[in-house]
């Protein structure tokens, strides 16, 4: 039907599946061709976004993971590549231990080698995802972003149950994990930046401490304190709303143990 071009049509039937329906995998496949649907139209993503907010009320633990997973990914197909990163390096801690989080980490790795052009933090996402499940097929794409070749089969998939339990198989990666593989990558992230005049700051440190975020305009005046207290590790975020502020340019400025970083902030009305 979408390729007939009467994509109408498909998405009512899509949303009307995923709306009464109960089975989960049709649920889950209606979602996926609505993605692809809005993609190859350009549409927005706002109905797909807001069914996706309602199917996670009680929903199973797998499809729960899967819609967080989506709404990570819509990020991406709306060119948003930081806000993606960002998005997914958040939902692969809540998931730690668990498939998806190698899911997570791959797609991660995409982003960096596909889209910005990155070989370097490709890899360092892909031998974090190696480190979890060595052998997992989608680690092979992370690798692919990295310009590296790779090889699922030589090892082990940590996550399947493994029937013939005589089988002999090399359960650990080439690469030797760094001791920080664990570690939470640390980073501020302002977007959209310009703000209009609201935007989102988004950062993460790799261990809890007393963080502290502030605004200040160009003479150096303290404009607001965004956040001044003790945060648990991982990524978080704050608001900023300039709407009482002249349009131009402030600077932030962050602290958390081990971890300082300061920049630019645009107002533009």
């Amino acid at each position: 039907m979408t390729l007939a071009g009467e994509w109408e049509n498909a998405l009512d039937i899509y949303y009307d599946l995923i709306e009464t329906g109960n089975d989960l995998v049709w649920k889950r496949m209606a979602i996926k061709q609505i993605l692809k649907v809005n993609e190859l139209n350009r549409i927005n993503f706002d109905k797909l976004l807001k069914t996706i907010e309602a199917e996670r009320i009680d929903a199973a633990m797998w499809y729960s993971s899967f819609l967080d997973f989506m709404v990570c990914e819509i990020l991406i197909r709306e060119g948003k590549y930081i806000d993606a990163i960002a998005a997914f390096s958040q939902k692969a801690m809540e998931y730690k231990g668990n498939p998806i989080e190698v899911e997570m980490l791959v797609r991660i790795a995409n982003i960096y080698g596909d889209f910005l052009d990155d070989k370097d933090m490709a890899k360092v996402y892909a031998d974090r995802a190696a480190a979890i499940n060595p052998g997992a097929e989608i680690i092979e794409s992370a690798y692919e972003s990295a310009g590296i070749e790779y090889s699922h089969s030589l090892y082990v998939d940590k996550f399947e149950k493994n029937e013939n339990e005589n089988e002999t198989i090399q359960t650990e990666p080439e690469i030797e994990p760094d001791n920080d593989t664990e570690t939470v990558e640390q980073f501020v992230i302002i977007s959209p930046n310009p703000a209009n005049p609201v935007t989102t700051i988004s950062y993460s440190i790799n261990e809890a401490s007393h963080v502290k975020l502030e605004v200040f305009n160009v003479s150096g005046q303290k404009v607001t304190t965004l956040v001044d207290g003790y945060m648990t590790a991982g990524a978080h975020s704050a608001t900023f709303d300039g709407t009482n502020l002249s349009s131009g340019v402030y600077l932030y400025n962050f602290e958390s143990k081990g971890f300082r970083k300061n920049g630019k902030l645009l107002i533009v009305r």
